[in-house]
Formats: C-alpha cells, structure tokens, sequence
C-alpha cells in the first residue's frame, strides 16, 4: 500500500548557503572589473555605455540573489526551531513508552535508535545496540529467519504492519514471544522502520500449558494404558522445552535411586510416592523458573494418568466384591446387553428411581417399542453410539420416563464389559431433576432483569451475537437502540420507588408491545433499556419501529391513583453492518448516541455518529492523562487574596488548581476541569485540593500569616457518602488546629439538582468548623431558595456581573440586589472580578467590602503570595469610602 505525503517545506543547508555567498563574491568582482575596464578603455568609448549596463544588470543579480540567501536562511532557521519542537515532543513519546520501541534503517537493518524500555527488555544497554543491525552479526534477536524475511517483506509492501507474531533471543540466550508491529518513515532522505515489540511469552506459556493438559486428558478418556500415556507426556515435554530432553521413571520399576539434571517427585492420589519426572539439558545449567513451573505442571499431569491406572487395575481386582455390592449401592444401576437393551439385572434403588420392581424389568428392553424409558430416541442411539465406540461414557445427560408416566433428568455413567462373549453395558444413574430445575430456575434469575423479568445484560449479549450472525447471513441489519427514561427521576423523588418500580414495570411492557416477536428487548439497570430490531430490511422499518418506541414511552402514567405525564424517552442508535463492530461496542455506541439525543432536547432518538465516539474518546483520553497527572505531581496551587477594601486587610484567599502540563505548559482550571466533573477523577482531585489548601494553612501558619483559605469542590465530590468522613480524616491529620481557616466553595448553579443532600452535607461539615461560600452567585434561576435553604454563610457575586456593572445598568442592578440580600440574609458577600480602581471604588459605595480581583491581585503561587501579603499596602482612597448604611 502507497504511503503517500504532503511535500515538506526543503530549507537551504549550509553548503547551500556557503555556495550563495561564494557566488555573490565571484558577481561582485565581475561588477568590479567590468567598471574598471570601462574608466580606462579609450578605444572602447563607444561601448561604455553597454559595459555599464551589463555592470547594472549584474548588481542587480547580485543584489536579488542576496536577498534570496536572507530570506532562505530566515526560512532555515524557522524550520530548524519547528523541527527542534518536534524532535522534543517525539523524544518524549519515545522514551517514555513502556513497550520495547527500535528505530531500525530498512536497507541493512542497522539500529539508529531504542527506547529505554527496548534496551531494557532485551538486555542491552542502548550503546550496545545502536548502530548494530538486528539482520546478522553479534545481535543475532530474529530466532527465525523466515519469519524476519516475511516481516520486511510485508512492511515494504503494506508501509506498515500489526501484531505480527514471532520470536526474538535476548542477551541472556532467553527467547521471548512477541508481537511486533511496524511502520516504515522517512527521516533525512532514508527509509526507516518504527517498530514496537508487546511481550507476549506468558500467554504462549499458558497456551503450552493448556495444550499439554487437553492432550493429555484427551488421552486419558480414551483409555490408553500407562505407558504409552507417559511416553507421549514426555514427547510433549520435549516439544515445548526443545532445550531440554524428559524422562518419567516410576519408582517400582527404577533399579537405582532416579537421577536427573532437575526432576520432580510424582505422588499419586493417596499421597504416595509413584514416580519421578525429569528433565536432563544437553549442558549443565540451573533450571529457570519456567523449567520448574513446566515441570510441576507436567508431574501433575502424569499423577492424574498413574492413579487413573491404579485404579482401574484395582477395579479389575475387585470385580467379586463389586458383583457382590451391586444389589446393595444406593445409586441406581443396570446391567444390559449392547446389541439390543435387554436388562439382565439391576439394583435395589432402581425401582425407587424409575418405579419398576426388578422383576417388571429384567428380560425387557429399554427400546422405545418396550419399556419405552428413553423419551428421545436420539439420545439412545448417541448413547449406544458413544458406549460401543468408546468404551466408557460418564455423565451421559438425558431425561427418562418413570413407569408413572413422570419425566426426570439423569446424568448416565456406563461402561462396556464382556459377558460370555457378548457385550453388556453396566449403567450407573444419577438423578438430577431437582438440580436441573433449580439450575434452570438460577439461569432464569441470572439472565433476566428479576423487575420486569425481561432479559439482562448476559443475555442481551447473547441475542446480540444470535442477531449479528443471522444478519450476516440473510444480508439484514440489526439496530441497538439504548434508551434511558427523561423525568424518571422526578417520579422517584417525589412518589417514592415503588411508584418508580410501576413506572418501570409498566415501561417494559409497552416496549414489549410495541416490538415485533423476534425482537429483544433488555433492562440494563435502572431507567435503562436496550432494544435489538433484528432483521430490519431498510432505514424506513428502523424509523417506524423508533417512532413507535418514543410514543409508547411519552404516553401518561397511572401511579399512585394519579395520572403522571412528564417521562418520555432518549434512544441512541446504531445499526450493525453500517456499524461493523463487535457487541460490546455497539452497546456502547448505541448509549454514546443516547446522551447526544438527551443533549439535543430529549424524547428524540439520534443515531451513532463516528464523530461522537471520536469526542468522547478525546475525554476519555484527557481523563487518563488527568488521572496520570495527579500520580506524578503535575498539580499545584495558585491562591488569590480577598481583601477587606474598607478596613484594608487581607482576609483570606481561594485556592485555585493549575497544571504544569510536561508539554503544554502551565493550564488553567477552565482548560480541565469541566472534563471531569461528571467523572470519578472529582472526588480524588477534590480531596487532593483539600489536602493542600490544609497543608498551605499550615506553613502560612508558621510564617505568620493567618487566612481563610477557600477551595473549589465537585458537587459529585460532596455528595460522596464518604466525603465527611475523609474530610475530617484530612483535617485531624493535616491542620488539627484550623478546621475554621478551611471554607468549601459551590457553584450556585450545579447544586440545583442536589439541594437536599447538599444542605445536610453542609451541616455536617459546619460542626467540624469547615464553612461554606455559594460561588457564582446570582446565575441560577433559584437564588433564594439557596438562601433559605443552603446554610452557607458567604455569598461571591459573579464576576460577569460585577465586570459589566460599569457600563450596564442591568448588571449594576443585579450587584446591588445581591449584595441587599446578602445583608438581608445575614450572608457575608463577596465580589468577584474587581478589574480596575473605578470597580473597587463603585462596590464600595453599594456597600461590599471585600472582594477579589486583578485590580488587587492575580492568582499567585504560595511563595509569591506571602511576599505579596507582607508588602501589600491599602489604597487611602478606599478607608475614606463613605460607603452604603447596612441594615443590622
């Protein structure tokens, strides 16, 4: 495949640059000479005047091809400063990485860079790699030659190749199963590959492992004799471990005491010693730690097939005393002849199993034209089938007819004798009806929603698979619409849950209803549903079916004696093939498109659109880096003051978040914060804000500043049920004796949908002598029931008011209506976005006192701060403000 790209911009090098001064020289000396020639030439007066336009079109040459040069080195040094950027970003990337990264040249294969963690893995330093070439030499990491060729041959062909699957020698001698995955890049003119190596050697270890045991247990159940059995263990040893060769001794049959490089005792299922296992290396070497795993695992395998020996061999002996137990075993069992289902005898229990006396049996046939106890005839044959081929057949599944005409479950257990030279069958059963109908009644709870007894998300995957496949089949499309309830969580509040369970049940129903028979609908949890339209012939059959889906759910409600309207419905859809994924990810492209209908105004569908995947995908990626950020110790705090204007005094300051992005440099809060409000990174950055504010109380504490230090919390953090509980956790161990120089700010407007839990969060934080300040205040459609119902005891007006009210009536209107409920209140007011002197000057006159802005301050970090609090000095003008008379 053609890698095609975009022409680079070729700036000029230096023998380029060298070369045009060289030339703007050589033009100048012509100039020079043609001038002279002309001042002293008396026979050649006519021509002066040609020779001075040539000297003048050659200055003007040299002078153009000079600002030529200027501008092309200009050009140089702008790409060189590009290309250093670049170069930065990339290093980063390619150190940082943990998967094994090399940088090879594809002509010769010669290493021109490794990530640490590639040096790391294969047991190189990095200077002992580069510039070697993994083709040949000393290096020698391809264990397989063909499998290096078939590698260079699909990167030069594809321009890039994943998860191609080999194996490559370390230092050590070690061989390592990776995927390795490539992609050919140009640099200076050279074609290179960028290659990255994933370690898969543990999984090809446990393939091994699990090749060997079903082979072995394969073995086993046909019923191959001992010998032959450990034989082939050992072949399958030596198979896996070509390193090395195997033995397996038992200790009756050893002459001498067993000897080996490495070996394993081998205890049978009494605990006896039966036998050892051994692994001799063609040089003497200490065994690693895969040898001795292999070699435990190995031993376990032929303990199973020696006891499973030992056991048969005691069977044998015991045939009398069995022949003897038979009539008395608690178990249900037969004797029958092969060829054609006669019952020569059975047990004591039989009759109580299948209702039949021994003498109503024996003589007659199981065949379905006698006894007729096999109710599937196909069951039978299979039976007779697998008894006559194999010999033995254990736990054979099928359900039987009792002589009362009932039907049970049995798992049967035969095994085939001989009898007078005619095979029989000796038949053990072993009733399971009570299991298999608890079983079903357990599978009914585990697959279906136990609510609306509609199928859940284990079976919804399940018919997600059936419908895929059939849609591949017949050439149909399947579409997953995910549907989430708008307004269910009104009725919940205010009816209470079993009002809410009615809604859900009646929900199902209509859902149900409005679906044809073969199509699925699902309860994920809550007010989440997911439907399966399989077999849809076109878009304009998925519409009808979605219209109908709305419009059954939007219809009213009857609870609680009461007609309810209000609860509709969001669907996100995707259909399968337009949307070619796995299940999983139709689901979840099916809910992502959910969201967006819930965003668009609700009681809509919306289809999957790749753009949305794309987007969430971006946050979801920020959120990671977010979370690594936070581990590394990319965050600090910046604080600003809150100045008392009218008495002149700092009284506290708001802790404000940055972080110090490796590349991007310091950001601000608005560039991430927003990204995880809604995400389980708010409570963990939440707390670590907390913990900082609290440590910083401290330290200013020492230094002899004592503030009031605010915090910005989540609301998602405070409604944590164990948010209380790790704050005064945080404050006995960080600042034990300033639990009041802490105050919570909340944004007025994201504590609308949690006013209750909120209130009582808030008291419980204030008898642990922590405050709390409703930021933002004034942009909320409910100020005054935060007023009579939060008990915070500050209020910040916004600074989009507070920055207009200079020019807007409408906003110098809102200020002073906030700051006379904040008085009318008993609410300590603050403003925010003090710009200039004209705005301090103008809050005080309305009767605010204390404010933040850059007219006092920008946010600073703690060490900046204290220097900025010894100097600060109070603008006269400010303590003669007559200001506004406050009502008491």
């Amino acid at each position: 495949m053609d890698q095609k790209k975009s022409p680079e911009p070729i700036a000029p090098d230096a023998d380029e640059a060298s070369g045009l001064r060289a030339e703007v020289v050589r033009l100048n000396k012509i100039v020079r000479a043609l001038i002279k020639r002309a001042e002293q030439s008396t026979e050649l007066q006519g021509s002066d005047f040609s020779l001075f336009q040539t000297a003048a079109l050659l200055e003007e040459q040299v002078r153009a091809r000079t600002e030529a040069l200027e501008k092309a080195l200009r050009e140089n040094e702008r790409i060189r400063r590009d290309l250093t950027k670049s170069e930065a970003k990339f290093s980063a990337m390619f150190s940082l990485t943990p998967d094994p990264v090399v940088l090879t040249r594809l002509a010769d294969g010669v290493i021109l860079d490794v990530s640490r963690s590639g040096a790391a893995f294969f047991g190189y330093q990095p200077e002992e790699v580069i510039g070697q070439t993994t083709r040949s030499g000393p290096l020698n990491m391809w264990t397989k030659p063909e499998h290096q060729r078939q590698w260079l041959e699909a990167v030069m062909l594809e321009g890039q190749v994943h998860g191609f699957e080999t194996s490559m020698r370390r230092k050590d001698g070690t061989i390592a199963a990776v995927m390795v995955s490539g992609k050919l890049i140009e640099i200076d003119g050279e074609t290179c590959v960028l290659a990255t190596a994933h370690d898969i050697t543990e999984r090809k270890w446990n393939e091994a492992h699990e090749r060997l045991r079903a082979d072995i247990l394969e073995k086993l159940a046909r019923g191959m004799d001992l010998p032959s059995l450990l034989d082939a263990l050992v072949r399958a040893i030596e198979t896996e471990q070509p390193n090395c060769t195997a033995s397996i001794k038992l200790v009756d049959d050893a002459d001498d005491d067993p000897t080996a490089c490495w070996s394993q005792p081998i205890f049978d299922a009494h605990g006896e010693l039966a036998a050892t296992i051994a692994m001799h290396a063609p040089a003497p070497r200490t065994p690693s730690e895969r040898d001795i795993a292999y070699l435990a695992h190995a031993a376990n395998m032929a303990s199973i097939a020696i006891s499973r020996h030992r056991d048969e061999e005691t069977l044998r002996r015991s045939e009398a005393k069995f022949a003897a137990m038979f009539r008395l075993t608690p178990e249900p069992m037969a004797l029958t002849r092969l060829r054609d289902g006669v019952i020569l005898d059975v047990s004591g229990s039989y009759a109580e199993f299948l209702g039949y006396q021994a003498h109503e049996v024996i003589g007659r046939s199981t065949r379905p034209d006698d006894l007729g106890i096999w109710i599937e005839a196909e069951h039978r044959r299979e039976w007779v089938r697998r008894i006559d081929s194999e010999g033995e057949v254990i736990g054979f599944e099928t359900p039987l007819r009792r002589k009362d005409g009932t039907i049970g479950v049995a798992q049967i257990s035969g095994k085939l004798i001989d009898i007078g030279g005619e095979k029989c069958v000796i038949v053990n059963f072993h009733d399971i009806t009570e299991q298999k109908q608890h079983a079903e009644h357990m599978e009914q709870i585990a697959q279906h929603d136990s609510l609306t007894g509609l199928p859940n998300r284990l079976l919804l995957g399940d018919r997600l698979r059936q419908a895929i496949e059939r849609s591949k089949r017949e050439g149909t499309r399947v579409a997953v619409c995910y549907l989430d309830l708008d307004g269910f969580k009104d009725v919940n509040d205010r009816l209470g849950h079993q009002a809410g369970d009615k809604v859900l049940v009646e929900v199902a129903n209509r859902l149900t209803g409005s679906v044809r028979g073969g199509d699925t609908v699902a309860r994920l949890g809550g007010d989440e549903f997911v439907i399966l339209l399989a077999g849809l012939a076109g878009d304009e059959e998925c519409r009808q079916a979605l219209d109908r889906l709305l419009a059954s759910c939007s219809a009213p409600y009857v609870v609680a004696d009461a007609e309810q309207s209000g609860v509709s419905a969001s669907i996100g859809v995707t259909v399968f093939p337009s949307d070619p994924v796995d299940p999983d990810t139709l689901i979840r492209h099916a809910d992502h498109a959910m969201y967006a209908a819930k965003q668009a105004g609700k009681n809509r569908y919306q289809m999957f659109d790749t753009r949305l995947e794309q987007r969430i995908e971006a946050r979801h990626a920020t959120l990671r880096q977010l979370a690594g950020a936070l581990k590394a110790g990319q965050f600090t705090l910046h604080f600003q003051p809150k100045v008392d204007c009218r008495r002149g005094q700092i009284v506290g300051a708001e802790a404000l978040i940055r972080w110090h992005h490796p590349t991007l440099g310091c950001l601000s809060p608005a560039e991430f914060i927003p990204l995880m409000e809604d995400s389980d990174l708010a409570c963990d950055v939440g707390d670590w804000v907390i913990r900082e504010a609290l440590a910083q109380i401290v330290r200013w504490h020492q230094a002899g500043l004592e503030l009031v230090v605010s915090v910005n919390a989540f609301i998602r953090q405070l409604v944590d049920p164990d948010f209380v509980a790790r704050l005064a956790s945080l404050l006995a161990e960080v600042a034990p004796s300033a639990p009041n120089r802490l105050q919570i700010e909340i944004v007025e407007t994201a504590a609308l949908n949690e006013l209750d839990n909120l209130r009582l969060v808030i008291e419980e934080c204030r008898a642990l002598g922590v405050e709390f300040s409703l930021d933002d205040f004034g942009t909320g459609y409910s100020t005054l029931a935060h007023l009579r119902h939060l008990p915070a005891t500050e209020i910040k007006i916004d600074q989009s008011f507070v920055g207009h009210m200079l020019v807007r009536s409408e906003d110098l209107a809102i200020v002073d209506a906030v700051i006379g409920l904040a008085h009318a209140f008993g609410r300590s007011v603050v403003a925010e976005g003090a710009e200039t002197p004209a705005h301090i000057g103008r809050l005080l006159e309305l009767g605010c006192d204390v404010m933040q802005g850059y007219a006092l301050a920008r946010p600073m970090a703690a060490d900046d701060f204290l220097r900025w609090a010894r100097e600060f000095r109070p603008d006269p003008a400010w303590l003669a403000s007559p200001g506004k008379d406050i009502p008491n």
